[in-house]
């Protein structure tokens, strides 16, 4: 099984995050992050509901602690996902942003093939070591769907399943999609056109 470094810009929104994941519980592929990358999830989310909130303390701090969970659940999930020991291997690596060698150099530590990410501008391939690739969820995922379409299925129906277990409204598969289609297009027009899902 090929591994997969998740960027945190593809862990931030939670319908892709929650797909990536189904996925991967499929064994289409390992995942990887880093505690940087968790790091940035959460304060990312921080920052967006914050805007949302209008800044209100107790919401901001209620929205933390629910990414806190979401973090120790991604890692309760995936135990073997976490890659450690790769701050040595920044110094070596040239992005056009130096912020971004941790990305890299998680990858290298985990020996991923992959990063997945929506910021391709930010590891050119001349960054990158040859044997890794990076790849916008939406590539990522339709090269998942074309590799194991049964199994992208079951992940997908998981996927509207666990709306309904937040608190939220529950989903159903296709409503899924809908609000997939702006990160993943393509994977929902090639979904839409094999005709599934369905029902659910």
């Amino acid at each position: 099984m090929f591994i997969g470094l998740l960027d945190a810009c593809v862990l931030v929104p939670s319908l892709l995050r929650d797909l990536l994941l189904q996925v991967a519980h499929q064994g289409v592929y390992s995942p990887r992050w880093s505690e940087e990358i968790l790091n940035e999830m959460v304060d990312a989310v921080v920052e967006i509901k914050t805007k949302k909130l209008g800044g209100d303390p107790a919401r901001v701090a209620g929205v933390r602690r629910g990414m806190e969970t979401i973090r120790e659940a991604l890692n309760a999930g995936f135990p073997e996902a976490m890659v450690e020991n790769w701050h040595s291997l920044t110094p070596g690596l040239m992005v056009p942003d130096p912020d971004d060698r941790h990305v890299v150099a998680a990858a290298v530590a985990a020996s991923a093939s992959v990063i997945i990410t929506h910021n391709l501008g930010d590891f050119p391939s001349w960054s990158l070591p040859a044997a890794l690739e990076v790849q916008h969820p939406d590539e990522f995922l339709l090269d998942a769907l074309h590799l194991r379409p049964r199994s992208f299925e079951v992940a997908l129906r998981a996927t509207a399943a666990q709306t309904g277990q937040r608190g939220g409204t529950q989903l159903r598969a296709s409503e899924v999609l809908d609000k997939l289609t702006p990160q993943i297009p393509n994977t929902v027009a090639v979904i839409t056109a094999m005709g599934w899902p369905t029902a659910g």
